[in-house]
């Protein structure tokens, strides 16, 4: 995709997910002053809407990658992130999350944070991740 289609699929996702930044859906550890939390908000999505490799580097991963027929909770976005930063590239929760909308993953949130499952497919991903008889947190040193 050109960074111009980039940009414009994730302005449309953001119409219909509004809270969705770069650090996914609201912000991580939002600032207690609400004028500095709105400017945090701001530049978060921002940098969602520019990240224009973070997007792609999500969007060719996530295209190896079934549907299943219901949520998977074993793998959260922020797991994924780190998934695809070790096959392709940096990407962002908030560009993965985009780029999953955008091929059409049905997502529910966790809850108090910025993170959310897909109804992604377990053996896609595990084919997907050079890390495969692991589970994420002891992957990636996560507790």
């Amino acid at each position: 995709m050109t960074p111009g289609a980039i940009e414009l699929t994730i302005g449309q996702i953001i119409r219909r997910i509004p809270d969705l930044t770069a650090s996914g859906i609201g912000i991580d550890n939002p600032a207690p002053d609400p004028f500095a939390r709105a400017r945090q908000f701001a530049q978060q999505q921002k940098s969602l809407l520019e990240g224009h490799e973070a997007f792609q580097f999500a969007f060719n991963w996530i295209a190896h990658i079934d549907a299943s027929p219901t949520i998977n909770h074993k793998y959260s976005s922020y797991d994924l992130t780190l998934i695809v930063h070790e096959s392709y590239g940096h990407t962002t929760n908030g560009a993965l999350i985009a780029a999953a909308i955008h091929k059409g993953f049905a997502f529910e949130r966790i809850l108090d944070t910025p993170h959310v499952h897909f109804n992604m497919c377990k053996a896609s991903i595990k084919r997907m991740s050079r890390f495969m008889d692991t589970s994420p947190p002891a992957r990636f040193g996560l507790h």
